[in-house]
């Protein structure tokens, strides 16, 4: 990780730090909660003032984040803001500051002030700065979609509105890179390419500038011997990954992997507290993000995933297939208990466990108002450890579909045949046997997938599913729910033009039809 630079004014610019987040409380609240959630999603930790305090206890926590260290600050222009006394008096002119530091820091802004002559063909900007070019447009989209708003081709904005608002001098504001509503993806997308700009340069150059050299190779040759060939530079990002506690802008700092590294990316969901798992519109935000964040991993050269944390399976499930076995190189998790899985055969794997298949159930589906041409043929999975867990959740799955079977994770050796922790040194076999069963048995159908194994092997079953059509349904944990179900949360498959993610199912409406998923998956 990069040393954070202090400037004279006392800021510091740190390369690997939060990306702050400077708004209107009034009228800018609901915006920047949303685009919080966005950021985490796609695995940048933001800083927002998440209470509304005393101007004086304020101004001390925003203070004291600049001195913690921040990557890149966002500045969300609403009409109200032009009545802020703590934005331009406190945030503005360190932002500012930082911004004019010789370093790398990015201060964005994304302005709501659409341009008043609205016969107008553009708003001025050149096609790169802030358009989300290649992307599908979102100004057709509700007024509650997590990406709707101001579109570009309806609503230019107004680039000088930030510094007359704002009454800053010399409008400093215009040169900076402004974005419209509709183009939070662009936003987003530019703020991961400068991290992972940062992740892929050598260890000097997070130094302070001035360094006598040999002072620089010291330190470079310690870092060397610290974390060897995964250092900074090595073509290995790590990405942490959690959807069960609150989220909050020291998460940046909160796991390390077994070499003592922090996390380089860290995706953050929030749970929906009446079931449990993670809330739709975080799903809704990882559907944007995540082809944004796996075509930047390919951009950079990213060689190698790791991924540590913990969290629900369907979140583990669509990053592993986000990076099919076919198209990225190595894929290693490391769990909570710092045991390292991967998807490459290991010479320790003592073959213990076995992933072992039933035989297939036909049903009668309780919901027959779907025609047999209107959809593919449903076929509910359970994969599980041994112990038989979750059997009632499942039999009422299997009742939505056509036929059913179940992968046992089980022990050849009578004396294990109870435990269900089998050990990680047997995953990259064990996924291989999951998924080629997945593939025997759901080529041409629609596959409705429950879990309950280990989270770790999620991503390594899914990386080699890059041919099937998978709906993904998560256990509810809401303790005060008397009776747990599995509900639908994800409809997943490889290769497709907008990632990974081609569905994201509301907990409430049920879709009239099932959805056939077309289009090439990556060879």
């Amino acid at each position: 990780m990069g040393d954070r630079c202090s400037t004279a004014h006392g800021n510091r610019y740190d390369p690997t730090g939060p990306v702050f987040i400077s708004y209107r409380q009034s009228d800018g609240t609901e915006l920047a909660k949303r685009l919080d959630r966005f950021l985490r999603a796609g695995g940048l930790v933001p800083w927002r003032d998440l209470v509304d305090l005393p101007p004086g206890e304020t101004a001390h926590r925003v203070h004291e984040a600049f001195e913690e260290g921040i990557a890149a600050a966002v500045l969300i222009v609403t009409p109200e803001i032009q009545q802020s006394q703590f934005v331009p008096a406190e945030e503005l002119p360190e932002l500012l500051k930082l911004e004019q530091e010789p370093h790398d820091f990015s201060l964005l802004v994304l302005n709501t002030i659409p341009k008043q002559d609205e016969t107008a063909s553009g708003d001025g900007r050149p096609q790169e700065d802030g358009v989300d070019a290649g992307q599908p447009s979102t100004d057709d989209a509700p007024a509650d979609h997590p990406l709707g708003g101001c579109g570009r081709s309806k609503k230019p904005i107004d680039v000088s509105a930030p510094d007359r608002l704002l009454k800053t001098t010399g409008q400093p504001l215009k040169k900076l890179k402004q974005y419209g509503l509709g183009e939070c993806r662009q936003l987003y997308r530019d703020l991961l390419h400068r991290r992972l700009g940062h992740l892929m340069r050598p260890a000097e150059r997070y130094l302070p500038i001035g360094l006598p050299t040999g002072v620089v190779a010291a330190i470079s040759s310690a870092l060397g011997w610290l974390f060897g060939d995964r250092g900074i530079g090595d073509g290995e990002v790590t990405i942490q990954t959690q959807t069960r506690p609150i989220p909050d802008a020291y998460t940046r700092r909160s796991g390390t992997t077994r070499l003592g590294r922090e996390h380089d990316l860290a995706i953050r969901l929030r749970q929906d507290p009446t079931t449990g798992i993670p809330a739709v519109e975080d799903y809704r935000h990882l559907k944007e993000t995540l082809p944004i964040m796996v075509d930047a991993l390919y951009a950079h050269g990213v060689s190698g995933v790791t991924l540590t944390g913990g969290g629900h399976f369907s979140l583990g499930w669509a990053l592993g297939t986000a990076l099919p076995i076919t198209r990225q190189g190595g894929l290693r998790v490391i769990d909570l208990q710092g045991n390292e899985w991967t998807d490459a055969s290991r010479s320790d794997d003592q073959k213990t466990f076995h992933a072992v298949a039933g035989s297939f159930a036909e049903h009668t589906p309780q919901d027959p108002s779907l025609q047999e041409a209107d959809r593919l043929h449903r076929v509910a999975v359970l994969i599980r450890n041994q112990n038989g867990q979750n059997q009632q959740p499942f039999d009422e799955l299997k009742t939505t579909c056509d036929e059913s079977f179940e992968i046992v994770i089980q022990s050849k050796d009578k004396q294990s045949q109870g435990d269900h922790f089998y050990p990680s040194n047997e995953g990259a076999r064990l996924a291989k046997e999951i998924a080629e069963e997945l593939r025997k048995r759901g080529a041409g159908r629609e596959l409705h997938i429950a879990w309950s194994a280990a989270v770790s092997l999620a991503p390594l079953v899914a990386r080699r599913t890059n041919t099937l059509n998978c709906v993904l349904h998560e256990l509810t944990q809401n303790p005060l729910v008397a009776r747990q179900r599995y509900q639908k949360v994800l409809r997943v498959a490889a290769g497709m033009p907008h990632g990974p993610i081609v569905e994201v199912f509301d907990k409430v409406a049920r879709p009239s039809k099932t959805t056939r998923v077309e289009g090439e998956t990556r060879d």
